[in-house]
């Protein structure tokens, strides 16, 4: 059985990051097929090989990039892959893109639910949001948006209507402890 491999990169730190390990098919040297390159200053680059940015750049031809599996899933739906940014002290995770896409599976097919376009405008349902938040729902139902809160005393919910000159109408729900219902104003 076949121990540690250990490949050295510029051992002596004399060749400013021009220094590379690869991994090929189907042939060698240049007439072979990389499959991915580790550049001497830790970069992996996988479909692309070149001019890396950022520690880990994948590239293809496919709309299947990158797929996160979690081997414990017993079932649809039964376990979740988590991504975290930062270690100890967690960092913002950023998702760059013209156009942001959530799907879900729903056991066959992946079914898109949220879009954030790339004017900011957020659809719910909604493949072209043409105002800031639509919430389109999929069958003939009443599209719906839920404010909860765990108390029914005071004050439950409100909506505010907001400009740089502050507050300029709002809608309240007071739920207990004084006049009940809805205010406007």
């Amino acid at each position: 059985s076949l121990g540690s491999v250990q490949v050295t990169l510029d051992a002596n730190n004399n060749d400013n990051n021009t220094k590379y390990f690869r991994v090929s098919t189907n042939g060698i040297g240049n007439t072979a097929t990389e499959l991915f390159r580790v550049h001497e200053d830790g970069k992996v680059g996988i479909g692309l090989f070149s001019n890396l940015i950022y520690q880990l750049e994948l590239k293809t031809n496919s709309s299947s990039l990158l797929r996160i599996n979690n081997s414990g899933e017993t079932g649809h739906g039964s376990h979740d892959a988590l991504i975290v940014a930062g270690g100890t002290y967690y960092q913002n995770p950023v998702i760059g893109g013209s156009t942001i896409k959530f799907k879900t599976f729903n056991g066959s097919t992946f079914d898109e639910r949220v879009r954030i376009s790339s004017d900011g405008k957020v659809g719910i349902n909604s493949t072209s949001p043409t105002n800031t938040l639509v919430v389109r729902e999929g069958t003939d139902n009443n599209p719906s948006i839920q404010l909860f809160r765990p108390s029914t005393g005071g004050d439950i919910a409100n909506i505010v209507w907001r400009t740089s000159q502050g507050n300029q109408a709002s809608i309240n729900y007071r739920g207990g402890g004084g006049s009940t219902g809805m205010q406007f104003y």
